[in-house]
């Protein structure tokens, strides 16, 4: 009895072993023990099992990543010059960012209803399986993400030397951030009470989860997806207006009590998150963005501004890194007007008129995505690969999902 399988099968766990490799949560446990070449390897497979499966996947994902690819290109040659700071820092982030709009590429235009599902509940269930883990010791070491997001030397001293594994860190906080738009979108799509109740503990524990670790960004980010989508989301539902205009009601009110309201999450808040909300809190009442973590960031934003004024067309050609805390104020100061590929080409998944035309029925949360990514790229560095995986690949890919289901539901009713 023969046993064969197929290049659809191949390429398929490649694509699954790649996401599991991003997203750093149990493929880290044996990530540091597997060579580089095989992890590469299996790269090289997939993008084989590709072109076998597709023609034309080639020509699309060139066609798509240009921008992308020829920046890249930027990058490698900055180095030939002998100027490595830019390429030391970011090469291998944009190593990952190419193989990731590869699989955008591939799954979105021409995979599957099961190709897309499969991708997308091997990572959740990696991913479910980081945040449980990482909530849990959130409970008793409340700075361990924080901890995680820093310099190594810095990183020993908080942590006393201890050693983590597959714990989310930053970045993590941004992708439960983003996956919220999924969750929504999901649960907006499959209605009634139960599905209603299950969407806000789900919203409800990620909201938790952002608190405990005390990065207020992504937890500011969160709490503006939901008003968005309680006001102007899902134009189907017979509350909307009434939703719309609580929604806007409660806009006004913290617009007007946003001081109060602060002060309130202050004093609720761990000392990192009050320390963040106490900065809002003065740039509020002082009208001064000066001081604080918040002063901090406009100095180093005005560093790659400068930069960029200073040297328009070629930037620093890759010869500084800047402040590391706006990628794209970054990418101009790095490489000028020549920046705007980068700049280009990482919007390129979500932002294209096949993607556009593709996801109708989500165009909503389409569009907040692409927002919030360009403000998140804005105002702090945005290429981390585990929270361009769900960005650019497992929110789209879910989007079409949801198309797919709710067309083929469509069509067995007719």
């Amino acid at each position: 009895m023969s046993f064969k399988i197929s290049v659809n099968t191949i390429q398929l766990v490649s694509a699954c072993i790649i996401v599991l490799w991003f997203n750093a949560s149990c493929f880290a446990f044996i990530g540091d023990h597997i060579l580089a070449i095989i992890k590469f390897g299996i790269v090289a497979l997939w993008f084989v099992c590709a072109m076998i499966q597709k023609k034309t996947f080639l020509i699309s994902y060139i066609k798509l990543c240009f921008p992308l690819l020829i920046f890249v290109f930027l990058i490698i040659l900055s180095s030939f010059f002998g100027i490595y700071q830019y390429f030391y820092s970011y090469f291998m982030t944009y190593f990952y960012i190419i193989v990731i709009c590869a699989l955008f590429v591939f799954y979105f235009q021409f995979g599957s209803l099961k190709d897309c599902k499969t991708i997308i509940v091997v990572f959740l269930i990696d991913f479910c399986i980081k945040t449980i883990r990482t909530y849990i010791l959130l409970l008793t070491n409340p700075i361990i993400v924080r901890a995680l997001s820093t310099s190594s030397n810095l990183k020993n001293s908080l942590l006393d030397g201890a050693k983590y594994v597959g714990i989310g860190n930053y970045s993590w906080c941004y992708q439960l951030t983003f996956i919220s738009l999924l969750v929504f979108a999901y649960f907006d799509t499959h209605k009634g009470t139960v599905s209603s109740i299950i969407k806000w503990l789900i919203i409800g524990f990620i909201a938790a989860v952002l608190f405990s670790a005390q990065i207020a960004m992504a937890l500011l980010m969160l709490v503006i997806f939901v008003f968005l989508y309680l006001g102007f989301a899902n134009s189907l539902n017979k509350y909307r207006v009434v939703s719309m205009i609580i929604c806007i009601i409660l806009i006004i009110l913290f617009y007007f009590n946003a001081k109060e309201i602060l002060s309130k999450i202050i004093s609720l808040a761990d000392t990192h998150l009050a320390e963040r909300f106490e900065n809002l809190l003065y740039a509020l009442t002082n009208n001064d963005t000066s001081e604080g973590d918040i002063g901090v960031r406009m100095k180093l934003y005005k560093i790659s501004l400068d930069y960029f004024i200073q040297s328009p067309i070629w930037g620093s050609f890759g010869n500084r890194t800047f402040g590391f805390h706006s990628t794209f104020l970054d990418l101009l100061g790095a490489y000028g007007i020549l920046g705007f590929l980068g700049i280009f080409g990482l919007l390129s998944p979500i932002n294209n008129n096949y993607i556009r035309k593709t996801l109708l029925m989500y165009k909503f949360p389409l569009l907040i995505l692409l927002i919030s990514f360009i403000f998140f790229s804005v105002t702090n560095v945005s290429i981390w690969c585990d929270t361009y995986l769900v960005v650019c690949l497992i929110i789209p890919l879910g989007l079409k999902a949801l198309t797919l289901s709710v067309n083929e539901a469509s069509l067995g009713d007719f």
